[in-house]
C-alpha cells in the first residue's frame, strides 16, 4: 500500500467525474417476492480524470510531464499497488459532526456528510486538522488528541456525556489504477 500522491499535472482539466456504485445482490423467489441484500456500506467511486495535455516543458526535478505521469504508472505496476488522490472538487469537511461524546469512549472514526449519506473519512492529511468539541451550546477548540491509521481520532481523555465532535480539515482519496496499461499518446 502506497502513500504516494498523484502528482498535480499542468494539463489536468477541473473536470474531474466521480461515480459511485454499489454491489447489491437481488434475489425473486417463484412467487415474486423481492430480497435484496446490500454488501456495502459506503460506494466503490470510480474518478475520471481528463488529462488535455501533458505539458513536456513544465519539469519537475528535470522531468517532464509525460515522463512523470509513466514513472508514476509504473511505480504502482498498473493495478497492482494504490495510491492517494487529492479530488480538488471534494477534499474538505468544514465543521463536519463525527460523534458525540459519551464520557467512556475515547475512540471515533471521522466521518463527513455527503448529503443523506454519512461517509467515514479514511485518509485525513493531519496538517491542518482541527477538531471542536461542543458542550452545552460552547464550541472550543479539544486537545489532547492523535490522529491514528485510517481516520480515527483517539483522546487522551473522553469527551463528556453529551459533548458534540466535529473536525475541519481535507482529506484524500486511495484508489488504483483500473486498467494494466495506458494507452500511449505520444
Amino acid at each position: 500500500m502506497s502513500n504516494e500522491l498523484f502528482p498535480t499535472f499542468y494539463g489536468l482539466k477541473f473536470e474531474i467525474t466521480t461515480t459511485p456504485e454499489y454491489r447489491t445482490v437481488n434475489q425473486r423467489s417463484l412467487s415474486g417476492v423481492e430480497m435484496r441484500i446490500g454488501f456495502m456500506d459506503s460506494p466503490l467511486k470510480t474518478f475520471q480524470l481528463n488529462l488535455e495535455f501533458l505539458y513536456e516543458a513544465f519539469k519537475t526535478n528535470g522531468v517532464g510531464e509525460w515522463r512523470q505521469f509513466e514513472s508514476f504508472f509504473m511505480a504502482r505496476h498498473g493495478m497492482l499497488d494504490n495510491f492517494l488522490f487529492s479530488n480538488r472538487n471534494d477534499n474538505t469537511a468544514t465543521a463536519e459532526v463525527f460523534a458525540t461524546g459519551n464520557g467512556v469512549t475515547l475512540a471515533f472514526d471521522l466521518t463527513r456528510a455527503f448529503g443523506q449519506v454519512v461517509e467515514k473519512v479514511h485518509n485525513p492529511v493531519a496538517a491542518g486538522l482541527t477538531s471542536y468539541k461542543t458542550v452545552a451550546g460552547v464550541r472550543t477548540l479539544a486537545t489532547g488528541w492523535t490522529l491514528g491509521a485510517n481516520g480515527r481520532i483517539t483522546f487522551a481523555v473522553a469527551p463528556v456525556a453529551g459533548a458534540a465532535l466535529d473536525w475541519t480539515g481535507t482529506f484524500l482519496y486511495r484508489v488504483r489504477f483500473n486498467s494494466e496499461k495506458y494507452r500511449d499518446w505520444e
